[in-house]
C-alpha cells in the first residue's frame, strides 16, 4: 500500500470517529476533556442512527446517501445549540463545567500516540502486510460484501458469510469503513492505527475527569493525566493485542468508546439537580407535586422545567443515550462491560433512591419486581440463546497463576517476550497503591469498584472450568476480552499512585534541603517508564503485531505468503467477472475476494455447513457424485485453487491451525474436472512434487460421468 493512501485513509477514519461526536458534544454543552473523551462514543451513536435509518427505510448504503444521513442525525444537536445563542431565547443551553486539556497535555498525547503506533507501523511495514487471523478474514470479507450489496443491513450484506442464512451481526464498523475509497485491508489497518492514536488521548481525558474531583484542575491532575496517557500507549493486552492476534474491530471500537461513556455517566451524577424533599404531611410542599395532581401533568411540568432551564442532567442523559446506542450497536458485549464498570455504583444509587422514594409500600415492592421480571424475561428471550452459543468456547487447559501474571505484568497470551513485564508491573503496583489509598479515603468509589469487579471477572475467566467460570459467558469465556476493562481502571489508579509517591519524595526532598527541585522526580519517573517501554515493551508489542502480519511468524499459521499474494493479483486480472472459486479457506482462498473482489465459495474460516458440508464429505473418496455436480452447477463454480506451500506457515503450526476439523472430508476436486490455468512454484528444487499455488478451470460438463 502506498504511504499516502494509508495516510489519507487514517485521516478519514479519524474524522469519522471524532467529528460527528465532537459536534454532538458541542451541541450538548460538553467541553474540554469530557468532550475529547466522549467524542468517539457519540460518533458511533450517530453512525448507528444513520445505519438504522437506512435499514428501516431500505436505503442504499452509499457515500452520497450515508453522509447526508449522518448530517441529518447531527443537525438537531447543532441547530438546537445555535438557536439558544440568539438574544431573547427562552431556553438556556447548558454548559458543562470545563476541565481543559492544556497545550502541554496535547503535546504529551501526540508523543504517546507515536509510541503507541510505532510498533504497528513497523510490524505491518506501513500497511504492506496483510493481517491473517480468523476474525480479520471474516471482517475483511464483510467490508467487501457491504460495498458489493450497498446495504446497511447485516441481514442482507452478510448473507454469504453465514452460509446463505440471514443472521444479525453488529456492523457499524463495517458500514463506516465500507464508505472509504480504498481496499478493505487499507481501511482495516487505518482503523487499527486510529485506535492506537486515540486510545492514549481518551484515557488521558478520562483520567483527568476522574482526578479533578480529588485535586481540582491542578498540576498534579495534569501530571496524572499525562502518566495515564503514557501507560495507555505502552499497553500490550490493549490496544496492541487488539490490533493483531485479537483483532475484532467491532469490539475494539466499543472498548475505545467506553471510557468516555463512563466519564459522561459520572459527570451526569455529579451535576444532577438537587431537589428539595418535603414530608408527606408538610404544608410547605409545592401544590404541583401533591398526590392529587395527574401523573402525566406532573411529568410534563418537570420535563418542561428541566429542558427550559440550565439544569445539566437531562442533556447529559441525552448524550448517554446517544453514546450507549452507539457502543451497543457497535458490539452488544459493551453493555456487559458497562455493567462491570458501573454496576456497583448504580446498584448503590438505586437502593438509596428506593429507600428515599415516597410511595406506598406496595408500589415500592411491586414496581421494582415488575421491572426485574420484565428485564429478566427480555434477557431470556434475546440473550440466553446467544449466551448458550458463547458458552461453547470453554477452555479447560488454563492456568490461573500464569494468566494472573499476564495481567499483572501486561503481556498478552502467547509466547513470552522479555520486552514485557517491566512497565506493566510498575503500573500494576502503582495502581494497587492508589487503590488502597482511595479505599481508605472513601473517594472515587465508581473507579475502585470498577477495578475490583473487572479483576474478579478476569480471574473467573482465567481459571479452571467451574460454575463461576460461566459468569464470563458474555465475553466468550475469554480473559483476554476482560483485560482491557482492567487496564481502563488501572491506568487512572496507577497515575494517582505514581503522583502520591512523587509527593512523598517531594516532602522528603524539602525536609532534606536539597538543591534540585521536585520536578526532577517526575522527570526521573517518566524516563524510567520510557526506558522500560522503548527498550522493552515497544519490542514486545512489535512481536505481537508480527504474530498476525508477518508470514514467517504468524502464530496460528500462515494463509497467504508474499509470493501467493502476487500470484492472486496477477491471475485475478484474467478471470471473468462472474468467476466463482472453490478452494479450502485455510489455504488463503478468502483473499481472492478480500484483495481482488473475485467471488469464492468460502469467504471466511467458518466450518462449512449445509450443502457445502455434504459436498466436502462426498469429495473425500476423490469422486464427485451427481448431487455434488448439481450443486456446483447451481452455485456456478468456475475455478479451483489449491495451495501446497507450507514453508512460511508460521513458526508454531506448520500450516493454519483450523479449529474445526472433521474426518473424511476433502476440498480437492477430481482431476477429470480440472484444466490447469496457471501455477506459482515456490520451491522449484524440490523433487518430491509440486510446491506452490495452482489455479484450475473447472469443467462441469465432465462432472458425474
Amino acid at each position: 500500500m502506498e504511504p499516502f493512501a494509508l495516510l489519507a485513509a487514517i485521516l478519514l477514519v479519524l474524522i469519522s470517529l471524532t467529528l460527528p461526536g465532537w459536534l454532538v458534544a458541542w451541541g450538548l454543552g460538553l467541553q474540554g476533556a469530557l468532550r475529547a473523551a466522549v467524542a468517539p462514543a457519540l460518533s458511533l451513536g450517530i453512525w448507528a442512527g444513520a445505519t438504522w435509518i437506512a435499514i428501516g427505510l431500505q436505503l442504499p448504503w452509499r457515500v452520497w446517501l450515508a453522509l447526508p444521513l449522518v448530517a441529518l442525525v447531527v443537525i438537531p444537536f447543532v441547530v438546537g445549540r445555535l438557536l439558544t445563542l440568539r438574544s431573547g431565547s427562552k431556553a438556556v443551553w447548558p454548559r458543562v463545567p470545563r476541565t481543559s486539556l492544556p497545550r502541554g497535555l496535547w503535546v504529551v498525547a501526540g508523543v504517546c500516540a507515536a509510541i503507541s503506533v510505532l510498533p504497528y507501523l513497523i510490524g505491518t511495514r506501513l500497511g504492506a502486510r496483510v493481517p491473517q487471523t480468523w476474525d480479520v478474514v471474516f471482517h475483511l470479507s464483510a467490508i467487501r460484501y457491504t460495498r458489493e450489496t450497498g446495504s446497511a443491513s447485516p441481514w442482507i450484506a452478510f448473507t454469504q458469510l453465514n452460509g446463505g442464512r440471514q443472521v444479525y451481526y453488529p456492523n457499524i464498523f463495517h458500514n463506516i469503513v465500507a464508505l472509504l475509497p480504498v481496499s478493505p485491508v487499507a481501511v482495516f489497518e487505518a482503523m487499527m492505527i486510529a485506535v492506537l492514536v486515540l486510545w492514549p488521548l481518551i484515557i488521558g481525558a478520562f483520567t483527568l475527569q476522574a482526578m479533578v474531583t480529588l485535586r481540582g484542575a491542578s498540576q498534579s491532575s495534569f501530571t496524572m493525566s499525562g502518566l495515564a496517557m503514557l501507560g495507555a500507549a505502552l499497553g500490550a493486552n490493549f490496544p496492541a493485542n487488539y490490533v493483531a492476534n485479537l483483532a475484532t474491530p467491532p469490539y475494539t471500537l466499543s472498548l475505545l468508546a467506553t471510557p468516555g461513556l463512563v466519564a459522561l455517566a459520572v459527570s451526569m451524577h455529579r451535576l444532577r439537580p438537587v431537589t428539595v424533599r418535603y414530608p408527606r404531611s408538610s404544608k410547605s410542599a409545592p401544590s404541583e407535586d401533591s398526590p392529587t395532581s395527574g401523573a402525566l401533568k406532573q411529568i410534563q411540568k418537570r420535563a418542561s422545567s428541566a429542558l427550559l432551564s440550565s439544569q445539566l442532567a437531562p442533556w447529559l442523559a441525552l448524550g448517554i443515550f446517544v453514546g450507549l446506542a452507539g457502543v451497543v450497536s457497535t458490539h452488544p458485549s459493551s453493555l456487559f462491560n458497562l455493567v462491570l464498570l458501573l454496576g456497583v455504583p448504580v446498584a448503590v444509587l438505586t437502593v438509596r433512591g428506593w429507600r428515599e422514594w415516597q410511595a406506598a409500600r406496595s408500589v415500592k415492592i411491586l414496581l421494582p419486581l415488575a421491572v426485574i421480571a420484565a428485564v429478566a424475561g427480555a434477557s431470556w428471550l434475546v440473550l440466553i440463546p446467544r449466551l448458550r452459543a458463547m458458552a461453547s468456547f470453554a477452555n479447560p487447559n488454563q492456568n490461573l497463576w500464569t494468566n494472573t501474571w499476564r495481567m499483572f505484568a501486561d503481556y498478552p497470551k502467547g509466547p513470552f517476550n522479555l520486552g514485557f513485564g517491566v512497565s506493566g508491573a510498575l503500573f500494576s503496583l502503582a495502581a494497587l497503591y492508589g487503590l488502597v489509598t482511595l479505599l481508605r479515603a472513601g473517594r472515587l468509589g465508581w473507579l475502585t469498584s470498577g477495578f475490583i469487579v473487572s479483576w474478579v471477572f478476569y480471574l473467573l475467566a482465567a481459571g479452571p472450568v467451574w460454575p463461576g467460570y460461566f459468569l464470563t459467558t458474555p465475553w466468550y469465556l475469554q480473559f483476554s476480552r476482560l483485560a482491557p476493562l482492567v487496564l481502563m481502571c488501572e491506568l487512572p489508579l496507577a497515575s494517582f499512585g505514581f503522583v502520591l509517591l512523587l509527593e512523598r519524595l517531594e516532602i522528603k526532598h524539602l525536609t532534606s534541603n536539597r538543591i534540585r527541585g521536585p520536578q526532577w522526580f517526575t522527570a526521573l519517573l517518566v524516563v524510567v517508564l520510557l526506558v522500560a517501554s522503548l527498550g522493552g515493551t515497544n519490542w514486545g508489542r512489535f512481536e505481537v503485531v508480527e504474530g498476525a502480519y508477518n508470514p514467517q511468524k504468524i502464530i496460528r499459521g500462515t494463509m497467504l505468503t508474499g509470493s501467493e499474494r502476487d500470484f492472486i493479483h496477477r491471475q485475478a486480472e484474467t478471470l471473468p467477472d462472474d468467476a466463482l472459486i472453490w478452494a479450502a479457506p485455510y489455504n488463503g482462498s478468502p483473499f481472492w475476494w478480500i484483495l481482488e473482489g473475485k467471488h469464492v465459495v468460502f469467504p471466511s474460516l467458518s466450518w462449512p455447513g449445509g450443502e457445502n458440508l455434504e459436498v466436502i464429505r462426498d469429495l473425500h473418496d476423490g469422486i464427485a457424485s451427481e448431487q455434488t455436480c448439481n450443486y456446483f452447477k447451481k452455485i456456478g463454480v468456475t475455478h479451483y485453487f489449491v495451495d501446497t506451500d507450507k514453508t512460511a506457515a508460521g513458526a508454531r503450526s506448520g500450516d493454519y491451525a483450523w479449529l474445526w476439523r472433521e474426518k473424511n472430508v476433502s476440498f480437492r476436486l477430481p482431476d477429470n474436472l480440472l484444466t490447469k490455468v496457471a501455477e506459482n512454484p515456490t520451491n522449484p528444487q524440490d523433487l518430491g512434487g509440486f510446491v506452490g499455488q495452482r489455479l484450475y478451470k473447472v469443467n462441469l460438463d465432465a462432472c458425474a460421468k
